[in-house]
């Protein structure tokens, strides 16, 4: 195998033999992951319980302002302080769908906990009447 550098440029056009067999890089069957589901019944920055290393939160149906963010705390025994944690919005349905502008994040992770960052970045209240919905994984 050639070792590639300032001195020696990596040759013009694909670095893999077009005859390569890629196949045992590809996943076949999907990963068996324990799956939860918790939904906030108080408030949108109410913490929720939920202890699966995957799963969906649903929030509280209630209004945040334009340009404003709410964050929860979310309690799982998956979680540890060097997790990797994703979030994802996977479910808005309110009434200014096609012009919302929702973001979520992970703020923070300790042990056995991570937060939850959720901001409305369009110049319109999220009225949040469907049931905003955030997917989450730790890795």
């Amino acid at each position: 195998m050639s070792s590639y550098g300032s001195s020696n440029p990596p040759p013009a056009g694909p670095l893999i033999p077009s005859d390569a067999n890629l196949s045992s890089l590809f996943l076949t069957k999907r990963a068996n992951i324990n799956k939860g589901t918790v939904t906030q019944l108080v408030g949108l920055n109410e913490p929720v319980t939920v202890n699966a290393s995957a799963g969906v939160i649903t929030m509280f149906q209630g209004v945040l302002a334009s340009d404003a963010s709410i964050a929860f705390t979310v309690t799982n025994s998956y979680c540890s302080a060097d997790s990797v944690v994703l979030v994802n919005v996977v479910k808005y349905n309110g009434p200014a769908v096609t012009t919302a502008v929702i973001t979520a994040f992970v703020t923070a992770r300790t042990e056995g906990t991570f937060t939850v960052m959720v901001g409305n970045g369009s110049g319109a209240v999220l009225d949040n009447t469907e049931g905003l919905e955030i997917a989450f994984l730790i890795v």
